[in-house]
């Protein structure tokens, strides 16, 4: 077990131990480079390895995570939506047919300008 090296090298050890008291030897070593070591890789052996999930292992240790089922995997959460602005209480228009257009327009937040510019440039065209 001394030419062990990489968490690879571990796992396929692992998965190759015949006998308890080898795996749980292999097991100790991975846990023990868990404390000095900062790679997730050897963290996530040593779920697996605790886990029971062979099949996990075996794929670390050859590389090929074709057998292996990703459905249990936890999905990344959604980041949440922002909210909407609050709106100012309208403002009373002036009297102009110019002027109060011109207030409305200025009381339109982003979104409702990009909708009005997409409005107005399909009626022109």
């Amino acid at each position: 077990m001394t030419n062990l090296f990489s968490a690879k090298d571990h796992a396929a050890a692992y998965t190759a131990a015949k006998t308890a008291p080898a795996r749980k030897k292999i097991r100790d070593a991975v846990a023990a480079k868990c404390e000095t070591n900062k790679r997730v890789r050897w963290t996530r052996l040593l779920a697996d390895i605790d886990a029971g999930r062979l099949d996990r292992v075996n794929a670390r240790g050859t590389g090929d995570w074709s057998a292996v089922a990703r459905d249990d995997e936890p999905k990344a959460a959604a980041k949440p939506k922002a909210k909407a602005k609050a709106k100012a209480p309208a403002k009373q228009a002036p009297a102009s047919g110019m002027d109060a257009l011109v207030a409305q327009l200025a009381s339109l937040d982003e979104v409702e300008m990009a909708a009005f510019f997409k409005a107005l440039t399909k009626a022109r065209a």
